[in-house]
This record gives structure tokens, C-alpha cells and sequence, in this order.
């Protein structure tokens, strides 16, 4: 059984964050909003370009972490761990590719499925602690449920009534920390079930454009692209 609380990779990686610039960049029809002579600095300059995503990736990043875990020496390394991974995955064959990015959607939609559980547990919680703040009621409900059973009275199924509904909310607690510790551990084989498809996809794509290249091949070149690409 998956225990709630272990390393989770999605948390530390956040992967779905390449996966939503990747999403801004196919959906790049806006840039004809922009001045003619930004616009023309963003279509020549490869590097602005490049710097640009950098930025749009740490915004993402950020947005991805709660508040109070918003480090700058934990969003930098991040970043840039991110960022080189981005710059691998626009450089693996296409079939490698689509696998990765559909294992990567599937990622993402979790963890939203995720942070739904961890929402309805913390209130679960929070119910909890409210209700300790107030002092230990058990004996006061166990001698009114004994005045009440002497006496006969019908009050006495609403105290059943009480306990009933505590061990539900115990119960529905138990379900939601086993679905959310399970999509943890789904999301974790995922992640690790990207490595050898990455790698692979990888190596095919560069060995291809070796062979293409050949003495002209650079790979500075194959990492940051081109302004056109040749058809």
C-alpha cells in the first residue's frame, strides 16, 4: 500500500509546467497583437525567444506552488531543470514525442484530480480540529445518552445519530486519502516510465540529424533551433 506523505516526483518536478508552455507556444496565433518592431525582435531573435519561454516556464512554476513552499532557490533549479528538459523534448522523434505528451497530459489532469482530494481533506481536517478546540464532549455524550435510554426518550437516536455521522466522516477521509495517495503513485510510475521513452526518442532524433548533417552538424545548433526551419 502507498503511504500518504512519500517523495512525490510530480511535486519536486513539476512536468506539467514544460507541458502548459508547450500548450502556449502551439497556441501562439496572438502575437500579431503586438508592435511591429517587437514582434519583428521576437520572430529574428533566437535567443529572445528562448529567454522569453525561460520566463513564461518560471510563471508557471510559480502559479504550479503553493505560496508558502515559493522559494527563489527552490523555483530557479528548478526552472532551468525544466527548461533543459523542454529543450530535449522538442528534439525527440515525433512518435516518442506524442507518447510523452500524452503521458504527460494525463499528468497534469491528475494532479488537478490531486489538489481536489488534498482540498476536501485539509477541510476534513479542519472540521476535526475545530471540534477537539472545543473540549473532549464524550462523557457529556455518553451520560446524556444514559439520562436519555432511562428515561426512554426519543432523543436518544439523535446521539446515535452523532456518532454516526463521525465515523462517516472518518470513513470518507479514509477514501480520499486512498484515492489522492494512490494518483501520487501513479503519477510517479509516469514520471519514471518518461526516462527510457525520452532517452530513446532522444538519441534517435540526434543520430538522424548527424547522419544528416554530418561535418556541418552543431549541436549548439540542434539544442536551440533555427529562425526557419528547412523544408
Amino acid at each position: 500500500m502507498y503511504i500518504r506523505g512519500m517523495f512525490s516526483i510530480v511535486n519536486h518536478f513539476p512536468i506539467y509546467a514544460a507541458f502548459l508552455l508547450l500548450l502556449i507556444i502551439s497556441g501562439g496565433f496572438t502575437a500579431d497583437l503586438l508592435p511591429c518592431k517587437l514582434r519583428s525582435m521576437l520572430t529574428n531573435n533566437l535567443y529572445l525567444k528562448h529567454f522569453i519561454a525561460f520566463m513564461t516556464l518560471m510563471f508557471f512554476i510559480v502559479m504550479s506552488i503553493p505560496t508558502d513552499r515559493a522559494e527563489f532557490f527552490v523555483i530557479i533549479p528548478q526552472t532551468i531543470l525544466l527548461y533543459v528538459f523542454f529543450l530535449g523534448l522538442i528534439k525527440i522523434s515525433v512518435p516518442f514525442l506524442m507518447v510523452i505528451l500524452c503521458i504527460i497530459a494525463l499528468t497534469y489532469i491528475l494532479v488537478i484530480r490531486k489538489t481536489d482530494l488534498q482540498t476536501k481533506i485539509d477541510k476534513i481536517n479542519d472540521t476535526t480540529d475545530a471540534s477537539s478546540k472545543k473540549g473532549d464532549t464524550t462523557p457529556r455524550l455518553k451520560n446524556a445518552y444514559s439520562i436519555m435510554q432511562n428515561k426512554r426518550s426519543e432523543s436518544g437516536n439523535s446521539v446515535e445519530s452523532i456518532n454516526t455521522n463521525s465515523s462517516s466522516g472518518a470513513e470518507t477521509k479514509k477514501q480520499l486519502t486512498f484515492e489522492h495517495d494512490s494518483i501520487v503513485f501513479i503519477n510517479d510510475i509516469l514520471m519514471v516510465c518518461i526516462v527510457p521513452l525520452y532517452a530513446i526518442g532522444f538519441y534517435l532524433y540526434l543520430t538522424k540529424k548527424m547522419h544528416q548533417y554530418k561535418n556541418q552538424f552543431s549541436f549548439t545548433t540542434f539544442i536551440f533551433g533555427k529562425i526557419k526551419c528547412e523544408k
